[in-house]
């Protein structure tokens, strides 16, 4: 219309590595970037800046019968059941799609160990089914079983359970645990429910505003969180105590920051352990090598305003499977 473009940062300095085998957690608050990151990944948006490499290959330099190959072997799961699915589509059809697409042979047999593989039994059961005939978990797992029908290395999951309640939530997690173990899954879990990435996931990174703020072992991240934002998201876990007291990270202010620049700490408007050095971007710290963590606290010597607190025994409790 004639004014000038607003330029928006999604996503910017993001670096990880998804091994095989591991189930790998992202979560932050909603905005954050978490899905932007996931689209990314799957090759459904494209970027200005970075890499991303599949197997050591670029996949900017991915040729046509490249892309084929890797969306057969990286699938996702999107977050709301309820629109993920074709609602025209019996269960049968929306899981034989996309072998049709890939052109693969004995359908049957695929589609029926699917369905298998997310406890939708008996199988005969649900495939003649059309959407709205399921709940919410039954839709979940079909997209799950769509996703698992290629026999993929990689699954990426966009907020799986989120929309589900309570009781669905930790039988599909306990679900995709199985899974991970059995087809030797890498799996890259995006949640802003840490409590969640805590039960599914081996490594976790905490993201704030695109950014990657602190890695590292799910255990040692639950157990001895580095970034005062790592703290606050656990510390507004819920427990099933009503009695119970523990100190809480105050935050105050809203994750856009008001709009500010990005050359100082992406976090320092809100932080309660801020310092005259969150003026300037902070550069990622090793604690441990599987420990990562981008904070003035731990790239200066501690002084009475840039003191660490550190988490009383007993207030975080690790998981992780």
């Amino acid at each position: 219309m004639g004014r000038d473009r607003k330029t928006v940062t999604a996503v910017d300095d993001v670096s990880l590595a998804l091994r095989p085998g591991i189930a790998h957690g992202i979560v932050g608050e909603s905005g954050c970037g978490k899905s932007s990151l996931l689209d990314v990944l799957a090759g459904l948006e494209s970027v200005d800046g970075g890499a991303v490499t599949y197997d050591g290959r670029p996949t900017a330099e991915f040729s046509r019968r490249d892309w084929m190959a890797f969306r057969r072997d990286v699938q996702i799961v999107f977050q709301n059941p309820f629109e993920s699915l074709d609602p025209k589509l019996t269960v049968r059809e929306a899981i034989a799609e996309p072998l049709a697409v890939h052109s693969i042979d004995d359908r049957h047999e695929r589609i029926e160990t699917a369905v298998e593989r997310v406890e939708l039994r008996p199988v005969e059961r649900y495939l003649e089914k059309l959407p709205h005939q399921l709940s919410g978990g039954e839709r979940q797992r079909v997209s799950i079983a769509r996703a698992l029908v290629l026999e993929p290395s990689v699954l990426l999951a966009d907020e799986p359970v989120s929309m589900l309640d309570v009781s669905t939530q930790a039988n599909i997690l306990s679900m995709l645990s199985s899974l991970i173990d059995e087809l030797d899954l890498s799996v890259l879990y995006v949640s802003h429910d840490i409590s969640t990435v805590g039960y599914l996931c081996d490594e976790v990174s905490v993201m704030y505003l695109g950014e990657v703020v602190e890695s590292a072992p799910t255990n040692r991240l639950l157990g001895e969180p580095a970034h005062p934002y790592s703290r606050a998201l656990i510390d507004a876990v819920p427990i099933p105590d009503p009695y119970a007291e523990r100190e809480r990270t105050a935050l105050v202010g809203t994750p856009d920051g008001g709009g500010r620049d990005r050359t100082g700490c992406l976090f320092g408007d809100r932080c309660p352990d801020r310092t005259p050095a969150c003026e300037r971007r902070p550069e990622p710290v090793a604690l441990e090598p599987t420990h990562r963590v981008s904070c003035h606290l731990y790239t200066e010597e501690p002084t009475d305003e840039t003191a660490v607190r550190t988490p009383v025994p007993g207030e975080h409790h690790g998981g992780g499977r």
